[in-house]
């Protein structure tokens, strides 16, 4: 008897959406920190040149 069913299937989906959702804020503030100030991409794209200069500024 297999244990996985369709409701083990939908928790999975929701664990992976809840993951998502509290990941990419995270994502989004390390990418941020780790930018130059100089840079002006969108946020949600990787930084090319990071940085921890804003690290010794603060």
């Amino acid at each position: 008897m297999s244990r996985y069913r369709p409701r083990t299937l939908a928790l999975e989906l929701a664990v992976i959406a809840a993951a998502l959702v509290v990941g990419f804020p995270v994502y989004v503030l390390v990418n941020l920190a780790l930018r130059p100030a100089s840079d002006t991409s969108s946020p949600i794209s990787p930084t090319t040149s990071p940085t921890f200069d804003n690290f010794t500024q603060a």
